[in-house]
């Protein structure tokens, strides 16, 4: 666990860490979570993420039916630790989720409230950003929203993943990567290499997002390339 490591993932040169927290509330944690983790293992980690000097980002992923509820709980311990939160609009990645429209919470319902309890002041999106970051008005922190549901950003993502199979996926719902393993492993030069990233940037062309429900294709597990 993070508790266990993080003052020897710190020593290994460990710069930050982002962790995933969808709820404060044990037993919501344990639904979302879907094989009934403890939250407080989550929440000792994160701890000694800080006490070891780690900078932390959390990932809140909020679906209506569930976790809800959640939002200003998890803003709270967020202000009151210094941590940085994002929350994320339920997504359909991977085959496996159950995703449903209908669960997801759009991001202007959860800028809403956070507004309404704390108030908070939006600042620019940087070209490539996945998120819009937002500034508590009292200057304690700031806290970020990912609305690649209700407002995508496909058009100037800069996202690139590579796989512990050693595929890179140019989107998180992309069906199939291109191996680059192979191509290192049979003893590719730097130039053979950089010829290979820019083949593949420059013939991408992934927006699962912008045409969501008009395309039917199976996507990796997000497990399988790191979120």
């Amino acid at each position: 666990s993070l508790g266990h490591y993080a003052d020897r993932l710190k020593q290994a040169g460990l710069s930050r860490v982002t962790v995933s927290l969808d709820a404060i509330d044990p037993e919501t944690f344990a639904t979302m979570n879907g094989v009934g983790a403890d939250v407080s293992r989550v929440l000792a980690g994160i701890e000694a993420a800080q006490e070891a000097g780690l900078p932390i980002k959390i990932n809140s992923v909020i679906k209506k039916s569930i976790n809800q509820q959640e939002v200003l709980p998890l803003a709270t311990y967020a202000r009151q630790t210094g941590v940085h939160l994002r929350f994320i609009e339920f997504m359909d990645v991977g085959e496996t989720n159950q995703w449903s429209l209908k669960e997801v919470l759009p991001a202007h319902e959860i800028v809403a409230q956070l507004d309404q309890e704390y108030g908070i002041t939006p600042e620019k999106r940087p070209e490539g950003a996945v998120a819009e970051e937002f500034v508590y008005r009292d200057g304690r922190c700031k806290v970020g929203i990912i609305r690649s549901v209700s407002q995508p950003f496909c058009h100037d993502c800069t996202r690139l993943r590579l796989s512990a199979q050693g595929k890179l996926y140019g989107c998180l719902f992309a069906a199939t990567g291109t191996d680059i393993k192979g191509t290192l492993r049979n003893g590719a030069s730097s130039s053979d290499l950089e010829g290979l990233l820019r083949n593949f940037w420059s013939r991408r062309s992934d927006r699962y997002s912008e045409l969501r429900g008009k395309v039917t294709q199976k996507k990796i597990e997000m497990s399988y390339i790191g979120g």
